[in-house]
């Protein structure tokens, strides 16, 4: 069995977990026996002894979350063309396609309109999961860009909250809707 630790696994690790995880994969002999009955012999590593290092010299916290988020690709927003709308709408359900008609305008639509007793989603998860997600994901697939997203979301300064779309994705969903 191999088991893969990204630089993101290792720092998210209570500091005793990974110092116990450094000791073992460092140590020269283990007590846990070789059960895979694989000669050991023949093998040339060099063994550092860890006991004089801190865990945070050896794996600084700040250095793995910095290398996690440069890796980690960030969702950028798009615009999409009159036959990319045609695609993502094709294998939406119908209350999605309904939910993007309000979109059509150009005009970012509030979440208050959206959720709510007497709305079609019960509440922000609720859209979130049953209509953001789902066209989020529809939209990678035919854009086959796995960083895209459609909607982007608005606060404004007195607390009302909407979501928007770009004008050009707004124009084709007017034109195939």
């Amino acid at each position: 069995m191999k088991i893969i630790l990204s630089e993101y696994d290792i720092s998210r690790m209570p500091d005793e977990l990974r110092e116990e995880l450094i000791q073992f994969i460092f140590k020269k002999e283990h007590n846990s026996g070789n059960f895979y009955d694989i000669p050991a012999e023949g093998i040339d590593m060099d063994y550092v002894d860890l006991d004089p290092l801190p865990n945070e010299e050896f794996f600084p916290k700040e250095e793995l979350t910095e290398a996690f988020k440069k890796s980690k690709k960030s969702k950028k927003v798009i615009g999409i063309s009159d036959g990319q709308a045609k695609k993502l709408i094709s294998n939406l359900s119908d209350k999605s396609i309904s939910t993007l008609e309000k979109f059509t305008t150009g005009d970012p639509v509030s979440i208050d309109n959206l959720v709510g007793e007497g709305k079609p989603y019960k509440d922000f998860v609720d859209l979130k999961r049953s209509f953001v997600g789902p066209v989020n994901r529809r939209l990678r697939t035919v854009t086959g860009d796995r960083t895209s997203v459609l909607f982007l979301k608005v606060q404004e300064d007195n607390g009302s909250r909407y979501i928007t779309v770009k004008n050009i994705t707004a124009a084709a969903l007017e034109s195939v809707l």
